[in-house]
């Protein structure tokens, strides 16, 4: 039984950092993006 909770925890963490990521690598797609209509506009 310990060992199956542990392993849904290794899960849980594993499922965190990829949404951490995806959301760190959309924050910085819309930063380039904005980046670039001041760019554009100026």
């Amino acid at each position: 039984m310990q060992k199956i909770l542990q392993t849904d925890d290794i899960t849980d963490n594993q499922v965190l950092r990829k949404r951490k990521r995806k959301r760190t690598e959309t924050a910085n797609s819309e930063n380039a993006n904005s980046a670039l209509e001041k760019a554009q506009v100026s």
